[in-house]
């Protein structure tokens, strides 16, 4: 019966096998050292989100609180004109400085019988009357 392997082929067979089973060992335990890298960077990742998400709901709340106590404080006031505005036009369909003051003065809530005196005038046609009333 002839030998197999000898002395020599023995050794080296045995060297390559250390070789390739700590190659494999070595790549199996980097695998897990860049795995653990991730998942430390992933929890990291999980505090900061959870950080920027509380601090984004706490100034929604306010922003929320803020622009409720802005809407309850507005008051909106429906107003008719009761004249036609008058004065000459360009082609460009801008208003002339008659026009603009009229326009200026009903933008401000103003009307004509209360532009000099800088009080409200009792509108026959505003907010507070029926409509078809003040024609």
């Amino acid at each position: 019966m002839p030998k197999f392997l000898t002395t020599s082929q023995w050794f080296w067979t045995g060297i390559v096998i250390v070789a390739v089973s700590s190659f494999g060992a070595g790549w199996t335990v980097q695998g897990w050292k860049r795995d653990a890298k991730e998942l430390a960077l992933m929890k990291e990742l999980d505090k900061a989100i959870d950080v920027a998400v509380t601090r984004q709901t706490k100034i929604d709340r306010l922003s929320a609180e803020t622009s409720q106590d802005k809407e309850a404080k507005v008051r909106i006031v429906y107003r008719k004109f009761l004249g036609e505005v008058k004065g000459a036009t360009t082609n460009t369909g801008c208003l002339n400085t008659t026009g603009g003051s009229v326009w200026n003065r009903a933008l401000q809530g103003r009307s004509d019988r209360e532009a000099d005196s800088g009080t409200p005038a009792k509108d026959p046609g505003g907010a507070d009357s029926a409509p078809g009333e003040g024609r």
